[in-house]
């Protein structure tokens, strides 16, 4: 119950809430829900529940986590993050091959047939139909719908966006994929956002079909994706990491497109440098939440970042006219 709502104290109130707290029983309250903008494509319903739901989300979590095995390319799942991901990712593309399929599998978690759950067979079945089948439950959205026609989507469906179960449920839905790609790639899977790496492009092809398949005949879709084939040497964005191949067949991890214009609008306009002790502490700040960013990076964005800090202790001194943020590199 306090991992459902972090602000709540672990005190006797806490306990006394949690022992009155039965997931058995339907829940009678409303949901409140809003759109949520995705970067591309119409935008997502999330919910916001309520604590004692999701206090029963939380546990349907901990028994997935504690019952699936999860194959090695499954990786939104405890103890296996996006950044786990990233180095895997470029470790196979400088060891096993630089034949890279994106794939994306639209509406994901919209589209799952809560159906499906049931026959994962992981979760008792009253906990399913009370807490976690969208049918059961009322919703009350709130906010403004984003460019979404009421006709679209009215209420949260399928896996529930915003639910701390619904990603191990996906999880434990996709973990078979690996044996339906074929044998000469490496799937990697993460959320509804799929990384395939082959040696040649004719394997990433025949993986590219056999996704295809699986995702249009799997028993809670059908499932459709959107893809993208990316060869030897050709930079992509995943995940908000770049790929980026060099010539010695080294593959640099750095910050996606549009995590390096976040960044570099954040060290132009809105860090005061001056307030830090050393560039490295600036560094620091700038690159939190991205731990698989390759060194050789991170060694150039040290340079630029130290560069701006002079120039801010320089005005600070009243020794040049040039404002923080303002210098060639920071332009580009």
């Amino acid at each position: 119950m306090a991992d459902a709502d972090p602000k709540l104290a672990l005190d006797e109130r806490l306990f006394e809430r949690a022992s009155r707290l039965d997931v058995f029983r339907p829940f009678r309250g409303c949901v409140p829900w809003r759109y949520e903008p995705r970067k591309s494509g119409p935008p997502r319903a999330v919910v916001s529940l309520p604590i004692a739901l999701n206090t029963s989300h939380h546990m349907a979590a901990e028994l997935i986590y504690a019952r699936v095995d999860a194959a090695q390319h499954i990786f939104h799942w405890r103890g296996r993050g996006r950044d786990r991901l990233a180095r895997t990712l470029a470790h196979l593309m400088q060891h096993f091959g630089q034949h890279v399929l994106l794939a994306d599998v639209r509406r994901c978690f919209a589209s799952a047939n809560i159906d499906a759950i049931a026959a994962l067979d992981l979760l008792p079945p009253e906990l399913i139909r009370n807490a976690l089948d969208h049918r059961s439950l009322r919703f009350r959205r709130y906010g403004d719908p984003i460019g979404v026609e009421e006709t679209e989507q009215t209420v949260p469906q399928g896996l529930l966006e915003g639910s701390a179960a619904s990603n191990p449920l996906a999880a434990a839905l996709f973990n078979d994929l690996a044996g339906h790609v074929g044998k000469r790639v490496v799937p990697l899977m993460f959320g509804d956002n799929i990384a395939i790496v082959a040696a040649t492009k004719e394997a990433c092809s025949s993986a590219e079909e056999n996704l295809g398949r699986y995702f249009a005949d799997h028993f809670a879709g059908p499932f459709s994706l959107t893809s993208d084939y990316f060869g030897p040497r050709e930079r992509f964005d995943f995940l908000g990491y770049s790929f980026n191949p060099e010539t010695d067949g080294t593959v640099c991890i750095h910050h996606s497109t549009a995590n390096w214009a976040k960044m570099m609008r954040k060290l132009c306009h809105e860090m005061n440098l001056v307030a830090f002790s050393s560039p490295d502490e600036a560094l620091a700040k700038l690159l939190n939440g991205f731990p698989a960013l390759s060194d050789e990076y991170r060694e150039n964005l040290l340079a630029l970042v130290t560069d701006e800090f002079e120039t801010a202790h320089r005005m600070l001194s009243g020794n040049d006219a040039t404002g923080v943020g303002e210098t060639n590199d920071c332009r580009q």
